[in-house]
């Protein structure tokens, strides 16, 4: 009896750990883990259009969303396209399972980066010459 009742109070303790991680992962956990200067690439499937999402510097879903349709307007041959999260989910991150759920970026399919795809942190950077 004393064994299950600490094996349902450790799962107990775990889960509200969790539970508690993912409420406050906004507040305390998302700035160890990078949470504020987080950057998102999409692209579309073979490339030709990228876009770098970094919602503390205020460019989000909705403004990438914009400029593609802009995007789409401009070029009809891509009309019927559609965009992809170049980024993966990580489960060890357990902080952020909620987020993997309910933020529109993870609504995305996943595809792998395209060859010629610009570096997340090279951005504004000038290339070396050779």
């Amino acid at each position: 009896m004393k064994k299950a009742l600490k094996k349902i109070i450790g799962i107990g303790l775990l889960l509200s750990f969790i539970i508690t991680s993912n409420y406050y992962s906004y507040l305390y956990i998302g700035l160890i883990d990078g949470g504020i200067s987080n950057r998102y690439k999409f692209e579309t499937f073979d490339g030709k259009h990228q876009f770098l999402t970094m919602p503390s510097k205020g460019t989000d879903i909705k403004t990438m969303e914009r400029r593609f349709a802009s995007f789409c307007e401009k070029n009809p041959q891509y009309e019927n396209t559609q965009l992809y999260r170049t980024f993966r989910r990580n489960p060890l991150k357990y902080w952020r399972w909620y987020e993997f759920v309910s933020h529109p970026r993870y609504k995305y399919t996943y595809k792998k980066p395209s060859k010629d795809s610009f570096d997340h942190f090279t951005i504004g950077r000038s290339k070396k010459k050779n």
